[in-house]
């Protein structure tokens, strides 16, 4: 490990992380979900009407629609931020940890960090999945819309993981 200041800025450990059991099932099941992604919006394609739902308001009634060739736009953005993740979780010790990162905590630190990510990167991906099947399944007539549950159940998983990440970084802050 590496740790030294330079110009007086601090230089972090660059350690190596193996992915555990747990980073690599979230790695995996990441790239299932986004996989299915394309998959649904490649098969139900050529089935949908040429206007299609765009944007559900907060109650989950449809109140936009657009051109079915928007439904693309969904797995590329999920796509673009799933690929941006996975590169920024290869530079943990560029991240900002609010605390002086040491040879003694960094592996902790980046550790909880890059599987924090990870946790992210998969619920990005499942709210994109979840929009797609629900866009699909209201095009089709199989739904009127999501109904008021869509936005809550959406947000929920986010809120949860942001307050997980604070009281992590909380006893991070307490041990250094």
């Amino acid at each position: 490990m590496e740790h030294s200041t330079v110009n007086g800025l601090e230089q972090r450990p660059k350690i190596s992380l193996p992915l555990s059991k747990w980073d690599a099932f979230f790695e995996a099941l990441s790239v299932v979900l986004l996989l299915t992604l394309w998959g649904a919006v490649l098969r139900y394609y050529p089935l949908l009407p040429a206007t299609i739902p765009t944007h559900f308001n907060a109650t989950g009634q449809v109140d936009g629609w657009g051109n079915k060739s928007r439904l693309f736009s969904l797995p590329v953005i999920a796509t673009l931020i799933y690929c941006g993740m996975t590169i920024l979780n290869r530079y943990p010790h560029l991240y900002n940890y609010g605390i002086r990162v040491t040879p003694q905590n960094a592996h902790g630190l980046y550790r909880g960090t890059t599987r924090l990510l990870r946790l992210l990167k998969l619920l990005v991906v499942t709210i994109f999945l979840v929009i797609v099947v629900v866009t699909i399944n209201t095009s089709l007539k199989s739904l009127k819309g999501p109904g008021p549950l869509l936005l809550p159940g959406l947000l929920l998983p986010l809120f949860l993981l942001a307050g997980w990440m604070l009281v992590s970084l909380g006893r991070s802050r307490s041990r250094a």
